[in-house]
C-alpha cells in the first residue's frame, strides 16, 4: 500500500506541474481541480490509479452525488465540475507512461453526467442577496470605537458600492482608487488579484450617500495617517500580545499589510452579522446586490454594456447569466406591476422604439465581441 501511495502522489505532483506550467492555472484553481482526485483516493483507499474502471467510475459518481457541503447537498453545477475535473485528470493520465494500456478513453466517458443533469446544472440558480436596507442596517450596527470598526464599516460599504470580488478587495492598494472621480482601477500590474488577471475599471456607485461617505472617509483617514499609495485600502488587523507574551489581546488597530486570504473577509462579515443579529451573506452576494441595483439604472444597450464591463464581463449576455436571474418573488412582483399599469404611453416603462433600440444595441455589441474573439483566435502570435 505504501508503494501505491508514493506512486499516486508522484503522478499527482506531475499533474499539478502540468496544470501550472502547461495550462497556466493559478494555485487556487489547481487546488480546486485536485479536490475531486483526493476524494477519489479516499473512496478507493489510495489504490493505484491504473485500477480505474467502469465500476469505479460509477461508484465515484454516486459518492459525489451524495456529498454534503455546508450542511447542504452538493449543487448540480458543483457535481458537474467535480466530475469534469476528475475526467480531465484521467484523460491526461491515460497518455502517461505506465498508464497508456491500463486506462481506456471509453472507460473515462463513464464519468459523464446525464443530459438531464447537464441541462439542470447549466441553469442559473436563484441567489439571495442583501438589500440596500439590510446593508445600511448592518453598517449602522457597527459602533465606531476603534480603527477596526472604521475599517469594517467601510469594507462592507465599499463591497456593495463597487461589486468588487473579495480576492481583488484584499489585494487593492490605495493608489488604485480615485475617490474624486469615484473610480476603482483593478490592475493586475499593481498586484490586484482579479479573475483571469483582467484589468477592470469599476465605478463606485452612489446608491446611498451615507454609505459612499463612509467608504471615502476611510480612504481619507488612511491618507491622513501617511499611508503609502502601495498600502492596502483595507489593511489587516494588528495583532498584539499581552505582557506575558503567551496570549493576544483583541485587536483595535490596523497595520499596513494585506490580508493573506479571503477567509478574513468572510470572518469579518460573519462576526458583524452575528453582532447585529442579521442573516449572513457571503462576499459574493454583495456583488450580486451591486449588479442588481446597477441594472435598474440602465435604459439603453450602451448602459447595459457599460455595466457588464464594470463587473469584468465582456458581454451583456454573460453577466445576466451570472447575476441577472430573478428570484420567483421578483418575477411575480414585476409581472404584477406590469399587469396593474394602465395601458397608455405615459405609464409605460419603455415605449416600443426604446425597446427596439436596446435590443439592437445588445445584438450589435454581442456581434462585435464575437468578431473580436474570432480575430484573436486566427491572429498569429507576434513572438513566434
Amino acid at each position: 500500500m505504501k508503494k501505491t501511495i508514493i506512486k499516486n502522489e508522484k503522478i499527482i505532483r506531475s499533474y499539478r506541474e502540468w496544470l501550472k506550467e502547461a495550462k497556466g492555472f493559478s494555485e487556487i484553481t489547481i487546488e480546486q481541480k485536485l479536490r475531486p482526485i483526493r476524494h477519489y483516493q479516499k473512496i478507493f483507499d489510495n489504490e493505484d490509479f491504473s485500477s480505474f474502471n467502469t465500476e469505479r467510475a460509477t461508484k465515484f459518481k454516486f459518492s459525489i452525488s451524495n456529498l454534503i457541503y455546508n450542511e447542504q447537498p452538493i449543487k448540480d453545477n458543483s457535481y458537474r465540475a467535480y466530475l469534469n475535473n476528475t475526467k480531465s485528470f484521467f484523460q491526461w493520465l491515460c497518455i502517461q507512461p505506465g498508464y497508456r494500456n491500463k486506462i481506456k478513453m471509453d472507460t473515462i466517458e463513464y464519468l459523464n453526467i446525464t443530459k438531464r443533469e447537464s441541462r439542470i446544472a447549466a441553469q442559473p440558480s436563484n441567489r439571495e442577496y442583501p438589500t440596500i436596507e439590510y446593508i445600511i442596517e448592518l453598517v449602522k450596527s457597527i459602533v465606531v470605537i476603534t480603527e477596526i470598526d472604521m475599517r469594517d464599516r467601510a469594507l462592507i460599504a465599499f463591497m456593495f458600492l463597487t461589486g468588487i470580488r473579495d480576492a481583488a478587495l484584499i489585494s487593492l492598494p490605495i493608489k488604485c482608487v480615485d475617490e474624486e472621480k469615484l473610480i476603482v482601477f483593478q490592475d493586475p500590474r499593481s498586484e490586484v488579484k482579479t479573475k483571469f488577471s483582467k484589468f477592470i475599471i469599476s465605478k463606485i456607485f452612489k446608491f446611498d450617500n451615507a454609505l459612499l461617505e463612509i467608504a471615502l472617509d476611510w480612504i481619507k483617514y488612511l491618507k491622513s495617517k501617511r499611508y503609502s499609495p502601495d498600502y492596502p485600502v483595507f489593511p489587516r488587523s494588528k495583532t498584539e500580545q499581552v505582557e506575558n507574551g503567551y496570549s493576544f489581546i483583541k485587536p483595535t488597530k490596523v497595520e499596513p499589510l494585506f490580508f493573506k486570504n479571503t477567509l478574513s473577509i468572510r470572518e469579518i462579515l460573519k462576526s458583524r452579522c452575528k453582532e447585529a443579529n442579521l442573516q449572513y451573506y457571503s462576499p459574493h452576494c454583495f456583488r450580486h446586490s451591486c449588479f442588481n441595483y446597477a441594472r435598474k439604472l440602465a435604459s439603453s444597450g450602451d448602459e447595459l454594456a457599460a455595466i457588464a464591463e464594470n463587473f469584468g464581463h465582456e458581454s451583456v449576455k454573460s453577466i445576466f447569466m451570472s447575476y441577472g436571474k430573478l428570484s420567483p418573488e421578483q418575477q411575480i412582483e414585476i409581472l404584477d406591476l406590469m399587469e396593474n399599469k394602465n395601458i397608455n404611453s405615459d405609464q409605460k416603462l419603455y415605449d416600443n422604439n426604446v425597446l427596439k433600440q436596446i435590443l439592437m444595441k445588445v445584438d450589435n455589441i454581442e456581434h462585435k465581441l464575437d468578431e473580436n474573439n474570432n480575430d484573436q483566435k486566427t491572429k498569429p502570435d507576434k513572438h513566434i
